[in-house]
């Protein structure tokens, strides 16, 4: 069995964090209009016109656009990555510790460095065995990994619609549960029918040990 887990909206409460984010912006100075308009001003290179996020860039943007003094704010900043685990969803850790390390691959989508410090600080990494970070859709990453792999039952926990349709059009054998969580940013956005749904990982986990006794 393969489990692959998205990081962003599923394991850890990424609204809840990027408020605190926005908030330490705010009270260094940029408000939240500029914030915003400097929130993906700078050049992205990804694939199909996925966006990723990278806050040493748009400090960079920030400092020459609008002068910004970023000495403080990167202090700022650093104690607030200093402890992402405050982040995670309560479930998060009990579902990852009733599962094998062989079993669990943490796929995330984003800025290398920014996911990294996320998930390292996070203190969930000792649970996976492996951490496959890109920009690329799922669907790519996945194949990737799953050369001259021979698992037949494998599993992709997502949230984003845009990641949900590339595996279910590209890699029809792979069962996407869609988590749905009330705080999740995505869950009001359509995509075609995942497998199966869940509104939180207690009931993910039903899902994959019922599967699991039915093969």
């Amino acid at each position: 069995m393969l489990i692959f887990i998205d990081f962003d909206d599923v394991l850890f409460n990424t609204k809840h964090f990027k408020k605190e984010l926005v908030g330490v912006f705010l009270k260094n100075g940029v408000s939240q209009k500029i914030f915003f308009e400097t929130y993906y001003d700078y050049p992205i290179q990804t694939k199909k016109g996925l966006k990723k996020y990278d806050p040493w860039c748009q400090i960079k943007i920030l400092k020459e656009k609008h002068n910004l003094k970023d000495k403080k704010l990167k202090r700022d900043l650093g104690k607030l990555f200093k402890n992402t685990k405050k982040f995670l969803f309560p479930d998060s850790e009990k579902f990852l510790k009733n599962f094998s390390k062989k079993d669990l691959i943490l796929i995330s989508y984003g800025e290398t460095q920014f996911q990294e410090i996320k998930i390292k600080n996070g203190g969930i990494s000792k649970h996976f065995s492996q951490i496959i970070i890109g920009d690329q859709d799922k669907a790519e990453l996945i194949k990737k990994f799953l050369k001259n792999k021979k698992d037949k039952n494998i599993f992709l926990l997502e949230d984003f619609p845009l990641h949900i349709n590339a595996v279910k059009q590209k890699l029809p054998q792979v069962k996407v549960i869609r988590i749905k969580r009330k705080e999740g940013r995505y869950s009001q956005l359509p995509s075609l029918e995942a497998d199966f749904e869940a509104k939180n990982l207690k009931e993910a986990e039903g899902i994959i040990q019922n599967s699991n006794i039915k093969q």
